[in-house]
């Protein structure tokens, strides 16, 4: 019979599947991903350089136009985007009140590029979990997923 969304997961068919299958895929899909790093690090570079001088341009037409001096900058990956299968950063502008006031948006940035390998991963943790029949659902993969996210972020 089929696991019910909400029921817990058998933890000896979860370790199978993560010995099994998610340490190696998550391995294998890290190793692909520095192996691209690597390979295309001046290009991703210059990309990201572009973007954060975009974004720079629209925070100070921002401070202009409001007036408040930006503090720090933080780059937001939201956890619904992931599970929609983008990775968009949002960015906002914070400024030195940042605990009492909320950001300001000031741009976003595409990094699908450095997820590639997590989709690939996400896709293959899919298609494993079949052979374990009747014990995981999607919602079961996306948990597991979300909790492999943090490494690829760290790029």
């Amino acid at each position: 019979m089929l696991r019910k969304t909400g029921e817990p997961m058998d933890p000896a068919m979860f370790d199978l599947f993560n010995q099994n299958d998610i340490k190696p895929g998550l391995e294998q899909a890290l190793s692909d991903l520095e192996r691209d790093f690597q390979q295309n690090k001046y290009e991703l570079k210059r990309a990201f350089l572009d973007s954060f001088k975009q974004i720079c341009r629209n925070t100070k037409q921002i401070q202009e136009a409001t007036q408040p001096k930006t503090g720090f900058l933080i780059y937001h990956l939201l956890r619904t985007r992931v599970l929609q299968h983008k990775y968009t950063y949002t960015v906002m502008a914070y400024d030195k009140d940042w605990y009492l006031n909320g950001g300001i948006p000031v741009g976003e940035v595409d990094f699908s590029f450095l997820y590639k390998h997590y989709e690939n991963l996400w896709r293959q943790l899919a298609r494993e979990s079949r052979k374990y029949i009747l014990q995981f659902n999607e919602p079961d993969i996306e948990q597991i997923m979300l909790g492999c996210l943090d490494p690829f972020h760290k790029y």
